[in-house]
Order: C-alpha cells, then sequence, then structure tokens
C-alpha cells in the first residue's frame, strides 16, 4: 500500500472512530435526559423507559426566538414507534399512558405523600400528649412506643 493510500486509510478509521465516540457522546447525554426528567415515576426507569427511548431518539436543532438556529441540538423521542418525535416531558407523558403498569402507582391523598415520621418516644411525650395518645391509640399502642 503506497502512503497515500495509508492515509487516506488512517483518515477513514479516524473518522469512524470520531462518529462512535460522538455517538456514545450523545447516548449518554440523552441517557442522562430521559434519567432526569423521569425521576422516580417509573418502576425501573432504566429498563422500562431508558432502554427503548435510546433506540428511538434523534437530535435537531434548537431554534431560537429569531427563528434561526442557534447551534445547539436537544434530543426528540418516539415512545410510540409512529415516528412522531416529541420532546422528552411529552414523551415519558405519552409513554406512561400507554404502559401504566411501568409507572409507580402515586397516592393521591397530600397526606400520603408526606414522609412518614417516627414514633413519639414516652420519654419525650408530656403528660397531655401521652393522655392523648393513649386516647386516640390506646394503652397498648402506647406501651410499644420506645421509651
Amino acid at each position: 500500500m503506497d502512503p497515500i493510500e495509508r492515509i487516506k486509510a488512517s483518515i477513514s478509521e479516524n473518522q469512524a472512530a470520531t462518529e462512535r465516540a460522538a455517538d456514545t457522546l450523545d447516548r449518554l447525554k440523552a441517557e442522562t435526559e430521559i434519567t432526569r426528567v423521569a425521576g422516580g415515576r417509573f418502576h425501573n426507569t432504566k429498563l422500562d423507559v431508558v432502554t427503548p427511548f435510546l433506540d428511538r431518539r434523534k437530535s435537531v436543532d434548537v431554534i431560537g426566538h429569531d427563528g434561526k438556529p442557534t447551534g445547539e441540538t436537544e434530543h426528540r423521542f418516539d415512545p410510540t414507534g409512529d415516528g412522531e418525535f416529541l420532546p422528552i416531558d411529552e414523551a415519558l407523558d405519552t409513554w406512561a399512558e400507554r404502559h401504566p403498569h411501568h409507572v409507580k402507582p402515586q397516592p393521591t391523598d397530600p397526606e400520603a405523600r408526606r414522609t412518614p415520621t417516627a414514633p413519639p418516644r414516652r420519654s419525650e411525650m408530656t403528660i397531655a400528649q401521652k393522655v392523648a395518645y393513649v386516647n386516640e391509640h390506646g394503652r397498648e399502642a402506647y406501651q410499644k412506643l420506645r421509651a
């Protein structure tokens, strides 16, 4: 192989490696975006959402207020496989509607969403609190509290 052919082959190999690296970086950015926006909404975000979404994504140019490309790109996702690419929040909503078995149930009662607090200690309760606790929960429940 003559030197010019070797240089061409080397350039071709470098271009292919650069494209693979760019695709890997794009894939990682998309995975991070999906995971961030999905939050704790799904049972297994990685398996239930990230994996299928990564195969149905494309990058689109961001258009500025002046109607011209800004030079940045953002991901769009096709949650249904019908060729309609949506922003991540809309894509996740569509995915959740079509695959409700992947969605964690959300409590509807605002009180149920609160983080449960530890039961009080008997030694930290005032007499009035002790009486109120016994009246509400019973003597046995009071006796089971930590001292």
